[in-house]
């Protein structure tokens, strides 16, 4: 169920940033998002805290080579 809530979180984030509430937590347009979404959103390196924003991190491309150590 969280892995779900998590992913849900992820593509609203990555359609626009997250912005500070003045009352505490963050919102998407009217959506209330938890301090506790955000948390996990920055600790799995998914996103990344700017100013008063909550922005997705891009993923790493990669080039389809072998990796050379």
């Amino acid at each position: 169920m969280s892995y779900k809530v998590h992913t849900d979180h992820l593509r609203l984030l990555e359609l626009s940033p997250f912005e500070r509430r003045l009352r505490g937590g963050w919102r998407w347009g009217t959506k209330r998002i938890s301090d506790a979404v955000v948390a996990r959103l920055v600790d799995s390196r998914r996103a990344e805290i700017r100013g008063d924003r909550v922005i997705a991190v891009a993923a790493p491309t990669t080039t389809g080579g072998a990796m050379v150590p």
